[in-house]
């Protein structure tokens, strides 16, 4: 039996099976864990390779609107449906803008000492952590990460296909309207996940899994920006470091495949001076890849 899991998820055109084909190498290069890959997708004839199992969509046999599983990205929330992955192997997800870098074993130590659903925390403060924090300060709120990267097992989780297919019927019929804390968990899958599974939600230390935009911007100023870059003032570009994703508009593969040294990316009020030759090389040679 395999030690663990790893979930891709590819639909429509936007990424090429290159960049599943690239992450499912970089893995297997950095880990001796015995691994199943499993990517959800919305039809059967991609070539992901022989390691790859494809899973359609369980939804889009149901009915599903296509459309209405991109907005917010809830095509992914697919990996929670029970017939979809292995139901008691802990499960990796990784987005396909995401770069491994070093052995996910350690990610899965991790876990194993306190399970739950890891995602790569949004807050400054890991407020997950501390209950009494939400219990005493945050009643209604809740412990909020993205899903870039994931780390949970399948069947513990079933409930969030669940609440999506309860409010996806809600939205698609227009039962009722929406309370304000609703319609924000159904904006994204992130939000979704969260908002399903709180008091279950868990994060990875920045350190171990980064964010580029989080780890490599500074706010407000341009100046400060390419002082950063310039001085190596990047506390995730360390080799603890197992992965980066580059999740937000300006730092998609497509983009900073042409970016040149010194161009200046921005995501709303934090910038990113541009000069990291070894990941611009990564990720032009998978676009050029896919192109050809």
């Amino acid at each position: 039996m395999a030690d663990a899991q790893v979930a891709f998820v590819l639909y429509g055109d936007y990424y090429h099976p290159i960049f599943v084909k690239s992450l499912v190498s970089q893995i297997r290069s950095k880990t001796a864990l015995d691994l199943d890959f499993v990517c959800l997708t919305d039809r059967l004839d991609r070539d992901l390779g022989a390691d790859v199992r494809l899973v359609v969509h369980p939804g889009l046999a149901q009915g599903l609107d296509m459309e209405r599983l991109r907005e917010g990205c809830k095509f992914k929330l697919g990996l929670f449906h029970p017939d979809v992955l292995s139901p008691d192997l802990p499960t990796f997800f990784f987005d396909l803008d995401t770069m491994i870098t070093g052995d996910i074993a350690e990610l899965l130590a991790i876990y194993e000492k306190n399970p739950g659903i890891y995602l790569l925390p949004f807050h400054m403060v890991q407020v997950w952590k501390y209950p009494w924090i939400e219990r005493t300060f945050r009643k209604g709120k809740y412990f909020y990460g993205t899903s870039s990267m994931m780390l949970f097992k399948p069947r513990d989780f079933y409930g969030i296909y669940e609440d999506f297919q309860r409010y996806y019927d809600i939205v698609s019929e227009n039962r009722r309207p929406l309370t304000p804390g609703e319609s924000r968990a159904w904006s994204t899958d992130e939000q979704f996940i969260c908002w399903s599974a709180q008091g279950r939600t868990r994060g990875f230390s920045l350190r171990k899994f980064a964010r580029f935009r989080r780890g490599f911007s500074a706010p407000y100023w341009p100046w400060l920006a390419r002082l950063k870059t310039r001085l190596g003032l990047n506390p995730y570009r360390s080799r603890a470091l197992i992965g980066l994703t580059f999740d937000g508009a300006p730092f998609k593969p497509s983009l900073l495949a042409n970016c040149k040294p010194g161009d200046l990316l921005q995501e709303r009020k934090h910038f990113v001076y541009w000069d990291f030759p070894d990941y611009q090389e990564h990720w032009k040679a998978l676009v050029s890849a896919g192109a050809g």
